[in-house]
Formats: C-alpha cells, structure tokens, sequence
C-alpha cells in the first residue's frame, strides 16, 4: 500500500469517528431540547389552567350569598372557559395520567356553569371546577418532574457516553498518529544511513525499502544513484592514479632537463672564460711582432693556458657541486679574504668584458684586505663570476660600466655588483631568482644557482633596480666576518 492511500484511510477513519461523536452528540442535544419544549408546554399549560382557576375563584367569590352577583359571575365563567381552550390548546395532556379526561370534563363543567343563573350552582360549580384544577396540575406538575428526571438522567448518559467516546477517539487518534509518525520515520532513518554511509565512501552495503510504496521506489533510486557514484569514483580514482604516474614520470624528467641545464650553465662559463683568455692571447700573439714582444704575448698565452687549466678544473669542481647541491653546507670550508676573490673574479671575466666593450671597475670603501669570511672559495667564486656576467650582459657594447664594491654592514662583508644596463621590472625583481626566469635571454638557472650557493654559506643574496634602463644592483649579504667567527 502506497503511504499516500494509508494516510488517506487513516485520516478517513479519524473523520468517520469524529462525525459519529458529533452525531451522537448532536442526537443527544436534540432530544435534551425536545424535553425542555415539552417541559415548558407543560408549564404554560400549569400557568393557563391556574388563570382558569383564578377566574373561578373570582366567580365564586362574585356568586357568594346574600349579595350574590350572578351575571359577574357568569362572566367570570365565560372568560375561564376561553382560558381553558386555550390551555386546552397550548399543551397537548391527554392521554397522560387521566389529564385528558378530566381537562374535557372541566372544560364542561365551565360551559354548563356559564348558562347558570343561580348563585348558590354557581358557586358549587365553582368549588367543584377549581377540585378539579387543582388535582389537573397536580397531575402535570408530576409528569414534569417526572420528565425532568428523565431528562437529567438521559443527559448524564450522554456526557458519559460523548466522554467515552471522545476519549476513545483522541486514544485512537494518538496510536494512529504514532504508527504513522514511525512508518514515515523508520524508513526515513534507513535512508539518511545510508546517505551517511555513501557520504564516508562506503557502499558495501544497499539501502533497504521499509513502509510504503513510495519509500522502496526511493530506496531503489537511491541504489542506482550510489552505484552510479561508486562507478565514477572507480573511474575517477583510476584516472587519477594514472595521471599521478604520469606526473610523476614527467616531473622526474623535468628535473633532469633542469639538472643539465644546470650543469650547461655552470659549465658555460669557466669554458667563456677559456675562450676569452684564449682569444686575447692569439690576437696579442699575432699582433705582436718577433723579439721582444714575442716574448711578452708567449709569457700572457702562458698566463692563458694556465687560467685555461684552473677554469678547467672550476668546471669539473662545479660538476662535483652540483651533484652535491642539496648538501646543508659547503664541503671545503676556511677562511677566505673577499677583496682577493673580488680580484680574482674580476680578472677572470676581463677577456670577456673588453670583448664586450664593457669597463669592470672596482670601488673600495673600506681598507682593502681586511674583509673576510669563512666559506668556499671555488663557490664564492662562482657567484661572483656569474654575477659580473650577468652584469657585462645587461649593459650595451661599448658603454657599459660595471661597478665591484666591498664594504662592512653590520659587522659581515657585503659585496655589491652593480651595472647601467638594462634594470628590471618590480616583477622581475622579485622572481628574478627563480629556475628558469631571465630577461636577458638566458637560461635563467644562473642566479637561482647563485641563491643556492649563498644559502649554503648563510649567506643572503639580493637584487634591486630603479626600473627598466636604469640598471640594477645585486648584493651578496655574508652573514659574519671571519674574525668574529673565530673570536
């Protein structure tokens, strides 16, 4: 059965209840004011007959000898008997008690005695008729309280019976309204269960129909809706697995185009610097005429070949460190003097400056000789190197200054390259040490090694520009001196 056709029966069988009761009541009201009708005819009629013998004792007292008056007295006759028809018709007594009977007796009596003339007649007839009204409503009084009895017994069997029955109907209105509520609510729980259950992701078990109709179609729905869900979480789960393993596929071999990269960065420029010195050295040589300064371009192609050697090496230590890059601190760590690191980058990056057309100058604002620090030396180095060709690169063929400082900030060396060149964007500025970001057309994994380099030493590396044109400066922030270090 469907819910809709039980609430239908059950509310139809409550209406059926409360229109019995409400008939039962009614019946019972209606026979309560068919008795009370009856009751006040009789009392009107109690009232007419006692006007009727009002008359007659004024009749009799009108007869009475020696001064009798018998034509006042026959009216008083005459107007008796009109109230007697009249009681006659207002309350209808026959048959009950003799009432009847003695009523049309009476009511012959008065008609006699109105045609009489004699005084003392009239006065027995009188007497006679007012006996008679007396025993009258004597009788209808008794059949009032008779009635009045009845009455009120039969209105205490109709409120014990309307109270029964109104209890028996709010009873079974209540047990109705209990199965209903837990034939709609038992099978409402199943359902949010199972909801619960679909919701955490478990659908090991079908949700079960309970109640109506209507409550298994929903079960049913609800089952192909989870199983349509669990399908798709399967697909789903599926497709995300194989994409995490092609993400993962991927990523690995990002990584190794990023880690060749870096290796082709870092190996590119102790190989410029090879290439520079090299070429400076072959056009001295061919410029440089027999004797004594044949002499001088071998001993500078000497120089050379060995810068040549030492770049060498640098590449293949820089092949080491990058195989060691993620490593907390430097392997070779001691105390190392800036100033001759800052000369010795600076040399390095010569051939390839004035190649370029590009003045690199150094500016001391401090005792030259006393900044120190403790780190590696190869790498300080390397970040220095790739910091002064960064800056040769940004500055245009023939006019650019590139500038090397050294000086003490708070109590730690702090070295500033600084060129006229092409500057950067706020938004460069600020990315301008990540993997693969270059406004020069590079790689741009040069400074995100540099930033590397320098955490590993505690160091702190920085860049700023006024803008685009303007040039830019980066600033590599040691973190103590080395005499501090060793105090």
């Amino acid at each position: 059965m469907t819910l809709g056709r039980s609430l239908g029966i059950k509310i139809a069988a409550q209406l059926i209840a409360v229109a019995a009761l409400s008939g039962i009541t009614l019946s019972g009201v209606a026979g309560l004011r068919a008795a009370l009708d009856r009751t006040t005819d009789q009392f009107d009629a109690v009232r007419a007959w006692h006007r009727v013998g009002h008359h007659l004792a004024t009749a009799r007292m009108l007869a009475q000898p020696p001064h009798g008056d018998a034509r006042a007295a026959q009216r008083e006759f005459g107007l008796a008997l009109r109230a007697a028809d009249e009681a006659l018709a207002r309350a209808d007594v026959a048959g009950r008690s003799g009432g009847g009977r003695r009523a049309v007796s009476l009511r012959a009596l008065l008609a006699r005695a109105s045609s009489e003339t004699d005084p003392q007649r009239l006065v027995s007839a009188a007497t006679r008729a007012i006996s008679s009204i007396q025993s009258l409503t004597q009788g209808i009084q008794g059949e009032v309280r008779d009635r009045r009895d009845e009455a009120i017994a039969a209105a205490g069997r109709a409120v014990l019976f309307v109270t029964l029955a109104g209890g028996a109907i709010v009873a079974l209105s209540a047990l109705i309204g209990v199965w209903q509520h837990r034939s709609v609510m038992r099978p409402l729980r199943a359902l949010r269960r199972g909801i619960d259950r679909v919701r955490d992701g478990d659908f090991s078990e079908p949700v079960l129909g309970a109640g109506g109709d209507e409550f298994h179609r929903l079960a049913e729905r609800f089952n192909e809706m989870a199983s349509q869900i669990r399908c798709a979480r399967d697909t789903l789960e599926a497709r995300v697995e194989e994409r995490t393993t092609q993400l993962i596929r991927s990523e690995r071999v990002a990584r190794i185009g990023v880690l060749a990269a870096g290796f082709a960065h870092e190996i590119n420029n102790p190989l410029a610097i090879v290439r520079g010195h090299a070429e400076l050295a072959l056009r001295r040589w061919d410029a440089a005429p027999s004797g004594r300064r044949r002499l001088d371009a071998a001993d500078e192609m000497a120089g050379a070949l060995r810068i040549a050697l030492e770049e060498i090496d640098r590449a293949r230590d820089v092949l080491d460190r990058l195989r060691t890059l993620g490593v907390h601190s430097p392997q070779n760590m001691s105390v190392v003097s800036v100033d001759e690191l800052i000369a010795l980058s600076i040399r390095l990056v010569e051939p390839i400056a004035q190649a370029a057309g590009c003045a690199v100058q150094r500016r001391d604002t401090g005792a030259p000789g006393r900044a120190q620090t403790v780190g590696d030396p190869d790498e300080i180095v390397q970040v220095l190197v790739n910091l002064l060709l960064n800056a040769i690169r940004a500055t245009t063929p023939g006019e650019g200054v590139v500038t090397v400082s050294c000086e003490r900030a708070q109590g730690a060396p702090l070295v500033r390259v600084s060129d006229n060149g092409v500057g950067l964007t706020e938004a460069q500025a600020g990315a301008v040490f990540e993997p693969f970001v270059s406004g020069s057309g590079g790689t741009g994994l040069g400074l995100a090694v540099c930033q590397a380099i320098a955490a590993r030493h505690g160091a702190r590396l920085t860049a700023h520009s006024d803008g685009p044109g303007r040039g830019s400066v980066f600033s590599l922030h040691f973190r103590r001196d080395a005499r501090e270090i060793a105090a």
